[in-house]
């Protein structure tokens, strides 16, 4: 019985620590690649602690290791977010890369009816705007992203961009200095569809110029922020997002079809002209809200951890 009370006691404050720093990091006081990076670091230490407090409870009793685990899990929070650089060190030694610039322009693909973006960062952060003359995309960064465009039967043109570091030491390393992309997409007459992928980064997308049809995205524990207005408002957007964050703000009078399916996450709803302030939160929450029986966004939004916030102004 005495066991299973200190079992109870030791797996709650686990549970309590964990959950501290999932709170923390959904705050954004904490970064969730830097408790990666700190967690790939340091992992020695949590074996060395495990060893001392199974010392520690054969000599010294139970309430040793109830101690232990309290000022073990303490110092671990603590630690991560107040000397966080002293822990994960300086960055002098991370392997850069060269930057270079790769270009998909217009006269290569003259005959294409529409464009379809497929983005994938993984953890590295990134800038999209629709500034560039001349060309579908110009990416600029360091020299591990790969470019793939064909031109489909359909007259489809069809672009995907991938962050590839091939070397493990060098992913690694880089999680406490991540790479930026800068990818700048020309504005044509033709209508686009645009995907992204992200991981642990965080990442920036202002289109206003854009003939946007769809747009998805797909943000593991990253944050994303997205800005759009004009064309670029896609009457169909798609949200999903584990442990990160992503916030949608829409420019314009727009009204929206809200779909949400929640698992421990939550979803905002904001109009500034409006005065608008929703929540859609709970465990495993679906609903569905319209602002008007005739809206002109479609949102659909699939959360797991993470949160999802939509602003409209």
């Amino acid at each position: 019985m005495e066991n299973k009370r200190y079992e109870s006691i030791s797996f709650g404050l686990f549970l309590l620590s964990v959950g501290t720093v999932a709170l923390l990091a959904n705050l954004q006081i904490l970064a969730w690649r830097d408790l990666l990076d700190f967690v790939l670091r340091y992992w020695p230490v949590f074996i060395i602690s495990a060893g001392v407090k199974m010392v520690g409870n054969a000599h010294l009793g139970k309430f040793f290791g109830i101690i232990f685990d309290v000022l073990f899990f303490a110092a671990v929070i603590l630690g991560i977010v107040f000397v966080k650089q002293q822990l994960l060190g300086s960055n002098q030694n991370t392997i850069k890369l060269d930057i270079v610039t790769e270009n998909v322009p217009f006269e290569r693909y003259t005959d294409a009816m529409s464009v379809d973006y497929d983005f994938n960062f993984g953890a590295a952060d990134f800038l999209i705007s629709d500034k560039v003359s001349g060309n579908y995309l110009s990416m600029t960064g360091p020299d591990n992203f790969r470019i793939s465009e064909n031109l489909t039967s359909e007259k489809v043109l069809r672009i995907d961009t991938k962050n590839i570091p091939l070397d493990k030491y060098y992913r690694i390393a880089s999680l406490s200095d991540l790479n930026t992309y800068k990818a700048s997409l020309g504005v044509s007459e033709i209508p686009a569809v645009m995907s992204i992928s992200t991981g642990a980064s965080k990442g920036v997308l202002t289109l206003d110029e854009m003939r946007l049809k769809s747009f998805t995205s797909q943000v593991g524990a990253g944050e994303l922020s997205l800005d759009l207005s004009g064309l670029a408002v896609a009457p169909k957007i798609e949200l999903s997002v584990g442990a990160g964050k992503t916030t949608l703000r829409l420019h314009g009078d727009k009204t929206i079809k809200l779909t949400y399916s929640l698992g421990a996450g939550s979803v905002k709803l904001k109009s500034e002209k409006s005065s608008l302030d929703k929540d859609f939160g709970g465990i495993g929450a679906n609903g569905v809200y319209e602002m008007s029986p005739t809206y002109d966004v479609e949102v659909t939004v699939n959360v797991g951890a993470g949160a999802v916030e939509i602003v409209l102004d």
